[in-house]
């Protein structure tokens, strides 16, 4: 799943790739592919040595003024966890994947309902927000499937 989702994030890191001439979107697909291929064969050596080589990857918000920086960050932070997971087998890895992912769709719902983020209930409107609540239910369901495998390191 998380590279799935991965996947579907890559999009967004392209873009800030592109617009700001800035970042690595081979190394995010080889982050893809070394997620693919523990699932197929539960190999960590490719994961282990795409993060050996990340230092480029992810974009310092404070060097960047495009929104695509944000979705960028995630996007990277969101690999960066799953991977993290697969070669480490610990249930934070796989809550910093999950929190990076609805970080993006937080900022997403932002951006599409146009919402001011000084407004006092925005975090009200934003966990009511469809896409939102599809995110949170997603979670729910993944860590529920993450509790029934034995060979996880459990949360402290």
């Amino acid at each position: 799943m998380a590279a799935l989702t991965c996947e579907k994030m890559q999009a967004l890191y392209e873009a800030f790739c592109e617009v700001e001439e800035w970042g690595d979107p081979a190394l995010y697909q080889q982050g893809i592919d070394a997620l693919y291929s523990f699932s197929l064969d539960d190999s960590t050596a490719a994961a282990v040595h795409y993060l050996a080589n990340t230092q480029h990857l992810s974009p310092d918000l404070d060097d960047f003024i495009t929104p695509l920086a944000s979705y960028a960050l995630d996007a990277s932070s969101a690999l960066t966890e799953a991977l993290f997971f697969v070669v480490k087998q610990e249930e934070r890895f796989f809550r910093n994947h999950l929190a990076a992912v609805t970080d993006c769709v937080d900022m997403f719902v932002q951006m599409y309902l146009d919402l001011n983020p000084n407004r006092p209930d925005l975090d009200e409107l934003i966990r009511a927000d469809e896409y939102m609540q599809q995110e949170h239910e997603r979670r729910k369901r993944l860590y529920t499937a993450l509790q029934n495998i034995d060979t996880i390191t459990p949360a402290r």
